[in-house]
């Protein structure tokens, strides 16, 4: 009996007596194992652990291909997932797929000058408008097109500035800012509100702080930054600047509070001492702090001093001024 195949083959096609066929073979997985038995006309497949008969040669031959004999020759009308006109096509013809037939189906060339149009969800041929456009917008000759031709967009906005943005205002496109300055907006936000811009889809949000046409403010929050320890560092650039805050300290003990010597000329906040602890401020090295009577602290409980920095020569010498209720 001949002995197995050693090492690991990729593929395997044999073909010699039976007696010669491999008792195993050691494939790769996935590889394709093949004997064909001259002498008994077998043809074996290796499944991973036993050769199977796959087919024998000289079986009953093909009868017929979709119900013709002899030699045959298949060509696309012959699948059966095919619809083809009779006759041979003409050069141009195309193929669709028909939902409803379940198969492709022929359609003929279009005549010259016609176009492929989909009706009721099949393709066809049709003839376009005989007629040409006799106009555009009220132009007629060659015509050149520019934003304000379309007929939901503002006209009369003149030329657009660099920065310039088109704005829905409900019916129509119209160019903000426009020739006299304003900001147009859309046609939902409130009149006198603040707009902030918003992350998500809708762009823009109204706020609740309002300014009249006499520039009067009115509807805003201060922002508090509640602080329980007993020291703090005014954050004057961060993300989330102190600048325009009240900040509230309630820790019993002394507390200590360090002024940057690189906040901005204009940088301000407000202090409240609501706990025992008094506030001691102290500026930055290179800072300076600015009080009438040379005072630095709070004056006691529910004190309440204002902080802002005049000055800042070379933006490492900020100059604190602090008042109010003072020690």
């Amino acid at each position: 009996m001949p002995a197995p195949y050693t090492g690991r083959l990729i593929d395997f096609l044999g073909v010699g007596i039976a007696a010669d066929r491999p008792v195993t073979i050691n494939t790769l997985p996935g590889a394709l194992a093949l004997y064909f038995a001259t002498d008994s006309g077998e043809l074996s497949g290796w499944d991973g652990s036993t050769w199977t008969l796959v087919a024998t040669a000289g079986g009953a031959a093909v009868t017929s291909v979709n119900g013709r004999t002899g030699a045959v020759t298949l060509n696309l009308g012959d699948l059966a997932d095919v619809v083809l006109s009779s006759g041979s096509p003409d050069a141009g013809a195309l193929l669709y797929w028909d939902a409803y037939l379940d198969a492709w189906v022929e359609l003929g060339p279009g005549a010259e000058g016609t176009v492929l149009e989909i009706v009721g969800g099949t393709p066809a041929w049709s003839t376009p408008p005989s007629a040409p456009v006799s106009s555009v917008n009220g132009q007629t000759g060659v015509v050149s097109l520019g934003l304000s031709d379309l007929d939901d967009v503002m006209t009369g906005t003149g030329s657009p500035d660099v920065g310039d943005i088109l704005v829905w205002n409900g019916s129509e496109w119209a160019a903000t800012p426009d020739s006299t300055g304003n900001v147009r907006a859309a046609a939902n936000l409130t009149n006198d509100a603040i707009v902030r811009g918003d992350g998500g889809t809708t762009g823009v949000q109204t706020t609740g702080v309002v300014i009249s046409d006499a520039d009067e403010i009115s509807g805003y929050l201060a922002k508090i930054n509640f602080q329980t320890g007993t020291s703090y560092t005014i954050d004057v650039a961060g993300s989330d600047s102190d600048t325009g805050k009240i900040i509230d300290h309630s820790n019993a003990g002394a507390i200590a509070v360090t002024l940057p010597n690189s906040a901005p000329v204009g940088f301000a906040c407000t202090y409240v001492q609501s706990g025992a602890g008094q506030i001691t401020f102290s500026a930055q090295s290179g800072g300076t702090l600015r009080n009438r009577q040379s005072h630095t602290k709070t004056a006691g409980q529910w004190g309440e001093v204002a902080l802002y920095v005049r000055a800042n020569s070379g933006g490492s010498a900020a100059e604190w001024v602090l008042g109010g209720d003072t020690a």
